[in-house]
């Protein structure tokens, strides 16, 4: 829990610093959101397409 919040909390400050010298806010808060809503849907449709196995759990 501690590693979540710990970057959320470096990333924002470190974005915000930034963006005074580029502009680089504006692009990450676009193409972020692009990039896991993307691999998210890609993810699933090869989950629903059995190109990417489920996984199991071994059984012991």
């Amino acid at each position: 829990m501690a590693w979540p919040l710990t970057t959320a909390a470096l990333t924002v400050p470190a974005l915000l610093w930034r963006s005074r010298r580029e502009r680089i806010f504006g692009p990450v808060m676009l193409w972020g959101p692009v990039a896991v809503v993307l691999t998210a849907g890609l993810g699933g449709a090869g989950l629903a397409a059995g190109v990417i196995p489920e996984y199991r759990p071994p059984v012991s």
